[in-house]
């Protein structure tokens, strides 16, 4: 059995994906999980936006979100995703575990305008 991401990902073949437990949680019974999927040697690694679909849309929740996506130097789609992009030979145990803390605090701010 696969002990990392990383393994679990080359088990894959071509194309394929695979969910991180990232052992952190929006609120409880709401882990936070990132889905990577891979497509030949590149990967996706994302959130499928599920700190904004848990947290809203405020007014202002697009900016906030992505002053906390920027500072961890990752992306935000429009629709709320934070995602990154990587190749074969990232480290994609420890870039899932950026996502998921960005996604963690992506929520975390939403919900501070809402306060």
């Amino acid at each position: 059995m696969p002990d990392t991401l990383m393994d679990r990902a080359a088990g894959l073949g071509e194309r394929g994906a695979t969910t991180a437990d990232s052992g952190l949680s929006y609120l409880p019974g709401e882990p936070v999980t990132v889905l990577v999927r891979k497509r030949g040697i590149r990967y996706d690694l994302g959130d499928e936006g599920r700190a904004i679909g848990l947290a809203g849309r405020p007014p202002g929740w697009r900016a906030a979100a992505a002053r906390v996506v920027t500072e961890s130097a990752l992306n935000l789609a429009r629709d709320g995703r934070v995602y990154v992009l990587a190749v074969a030979g990232r480290d994609l145990d420890a870039l899932a575990a950026r996502v998921a803390e960005t996604s963690a605090n992506v929520y975390d701010a939403v919900l501070d305008l809402e306060g």
